[in-house]
């Protein structure tokens, strides 16, 4: 069908003055926005707690990055590209690890922290400027780790505490170790308390154990019935 001139006249006239419209409405619009929250720009990096580390004993510290923008809500930046240091060579140094494998899905930047002598040491991870660090503490190397209580016999409902004491190669009391503590037999655990304290519940024999990573101590309890 072959449309009037006119027509075809009103109708391209029609269609200039919408796409101006549109045009001029895009560009009051302020869109500047929109590249600040689409971006990825590395804003921090978070170190794992570094923790505690015996003479001569490794852990792994690992690092990853804080991403601005919307990326950023459900994303972050391995910073596989980062720079490890210690802020004290003579209390511990870095051992590199090589990169993560392809089919780790959260890959994350990582180092051996192996301790040379007691003390703290700051451990950090530098990547485009931004700088992220963790406090380590090396321990002399634990020699054991002593458990006791007020007595070795219990009756079924006495409720006794626990007293631990880590001792390192030197001889010397190390104190504030983080302990992992179980117990088997006729004791349960009660850890909310400081010092923490067992209960006896059945009559029995009874062990109560502490430990930190390769180290730990063990205690013999009997529980007699009432």
């Amino acid at each position: 069908m072959r449309i009037p001139s006119r027509l075809r006249a009103q109708c391209l006239k029609a269609l200039m003055i919408a796409t101006m419209s549109a045009t001029t409405a895009c560009n009051a619009l302020d869109l500047s926005g929109l590249s600040d929250a689409f971006s990825s720009r590395l804003t921090a990096i978070g170190v794992t707690s570094g923790g505690i580390v015996e003479v001569g004993d490794t852990i792994r510290l690992e690092a990853s990055g804080s991403v601005s923008g919307l990326i950023g809500i459900f994303s972050y930046a391995p910073v596989l590209d980062a720079e490890w240091s210690v802020s004290n060579p003579l209390v511990a140094k870095l051992i590199p690890l090589p990169p993560p494998p392809p089919e780790d899905s959260f890959p994350r930047a990582r180092v051996l922290v192996r301790g040379l002598q007691p003390g703290k040491d700051t451990v950090s991870a530098q990547s485009h400027g931004i700088r992220g660090s963790a406090e380590v503490r090396v321990i002399q190397r634990i020699d054991h780790i002593d458990i006791r209580t007020l007595r070795d016999t219990l009756f079924v409902g006495d409720t006794v505490p626990i007293m631990t004491t880590v001792v390192g190669s030197d001889g010397a009391p190390i104190m504030d170790v983080p302990l992992t503590s179980e117990a088997t037999g006729g004791v349960q655990l009660l850890t909310y308390s400081a010092p923490p304290r067992v209960i006896a519940i059945e009559s029995g024999p009874a062990t109560v154990t502490a430990r930190f990573r390769k180290a730990a101590g063990t205690f013999s309890l009997t529980v007699l019935s009432r």
